[in-house]
């Protein structure tokens, strides 16, 4: 659609709402999964893992005087998958035999396995990210585009207009070449 832009709620998303709320819950995995270069982006030193990190109670406080209300709403409106004709974009992936309207947050946000590695036909092509990979995973059934860009400097571009489905990348244009499953 012209001039829309769908935002998808991904893990690391989901941990700072779910932090906001109930920092005994979640704060300790969320720290040591990128809650601790989130918070220094937004000023609040939550001390270093490994080497001694600050109460919970009292990063939360100070995360909750840092963050603008603004950044919360966007987070909290988040959605969880977006589908478009026989695409569905997503996180992470789907449970496989799971109708849609049955998924699961955790799933949605979360899942690899068994998602990654089941063949079947999801009634969609599952675009997702999540599960990082040196090159985008292209199978019958689902699209992985994660090519880990923080890390690797490459954001992948999924071109899906019309009939064409490719990416778009230094070369310029390369259509999509369908992978076989892994045996």
């Amino acid at each position: 659609r012209d001039g829309e832009a769908t935002c998808l709620a991904g893990n690391h998303d989901l941990f700072v709402t779910a932090f906001l709320k109930k920092p005994a819950e979640c704060g300790a995995q969320w720290l040591e999964n990128g809650g601790v270069e989130a918070l220094a982006s937004y000023g609040v030193d939550a001390g270093a893992p490994g080497v001694g990190l600050r109460p919970l109670k009292a990063i939360r406080k100070a995360f909750a005087a840092a963050l603008p209300p603004a950044h919360l709403a966007f987070l909290e409106t988040l959605k969880l998958f977006e589908q478009h004709g026989d695409y569905l974009f997503v996180h992470a992936g789907v449970r496989p035999g799971v109708a849609l309207r049955k998924q699961k947050v955790f799933d949605l946000t979360f899942i690899r396995e068994p998602f990654l590695s089941d063949p079947r036909d999801h009634g969609f092509v599952v675009i997702h990210g999540h599960t990082t990979s040196p090159a985008p995973v292209v199978r019958p059934n689902r699209i992985g585009i994660d090519t880990k860009a923080y890390a690797s400097g490459v954001l992948t571009c999924l071109v899906l207009e019309d009939d064409a489905k490719g990416f778009l990348g230094d070369e310029g244009y390369a259509p999509i070449q369908l992978q076989a499953d892994a045996a």
